[in-house]
């Protein structure tokens, strides 16, 4: 079921162990050092954030959202690893690096720009930095020539798609129009808060998900006053 776990075999690393470590910090008697527990933080480290436990354990622990409350509440006013602000800013680096993928791509290509960028952003030096899709998929979609008429359908592209896997996003504009729908994209700005949620910085996940919220609501006409609601009490949770 968990990944990390099947990787190591260790109950530490398993979602029962996370949950029993969870547990007795909040108790106390076992572990007395809180959200500053590295026992606990060093279970909760190999978590990848998956969700497969909340949909294929029994009991539905969702793993993925105690780690991130541990994660805001440890690093709650202090300074962070390097790796949750290089990790959690991704986004706006992407962004920045569709603007000149050429360019982006021959620095990447660079030895020593690669090993000052991997430990700047706390990235394992072993770990190989991914290339920039040349063609991103906004440069296609503005020269795509599209239906004229179609029910419209607001498609919201992530910024990992759009960075290295545009072609994905090709391919649903091109499935929707022939289903008979007229697609609109959403404002680039529109953003899941996916890495804000997965290092912890919770504060800025919010904000950013209740601006996407706000973004889609303006492309989608406005959803209905439930599902409207609806929407809030998850970005408030």
């Amino acid at each position: 079921m968990c990944p990390s776990f099947r990787a190591t075999s260790d109950e530490t690393h398993s979602t029962r162990g996370r949950d029993c470590g969870l547990a007795e910090m909040l108790d106390g008697e076992v572990v007395h050092d809180g959200w500053q527990s590295d026992v606990v933080n060093d279970a909760l480290d190999l978590c990848l954030s998956c969700k497969a436990c909340s949909s294929e354990c029994p009991v539905g622990v969702d793993m993925a959202t105690y780690k991130a409350e541990f994660l805001h509440q440890r690093y709650r006013r202090r300074v962070r690893p390097n790796s949750h602000y290089s990790m959690g800013m991704l986004p706006v680096f992407l962004a920045l690096g569709r603007q000149a993928p050429t360019l982006g791509n021959r620095l990447l290509g660079v030895r020593a720009f690669q090993d000052v960028a991997k430990r700047l952003g706390g990235i394992d030096q072993r770990r190989e930095l991914l290339r920039l899709a040349e063609r991103s998929f906004m440069q296609w979609y503005r020269a795509h020539v599209g239906p004229p008429s179609g029910d419209p359908v607001v498609l919201w592209v992530d910024p990992f798609t759009k960075s290295f896997v545009p072609e994905i996003a090709r391919a649903a504009v091109l499935v929707l129009e022939r289903a008979g729908y007229r697609v609109e994209l959403a404002a680039a700005t529109v953003c899941c808060g996916l890495t804000w949620t997965s290092t912890g910085q919770l504060d800025i996940a919010r904000k950013v998900m209740r601006c996407s919220l706000r973004l889609l609501d303006r492309a989608a006409g406005g959803p209905d006053r439930r599902a409207r609601a609806e929407l809030r009490d998850r970005v408030a949770t």
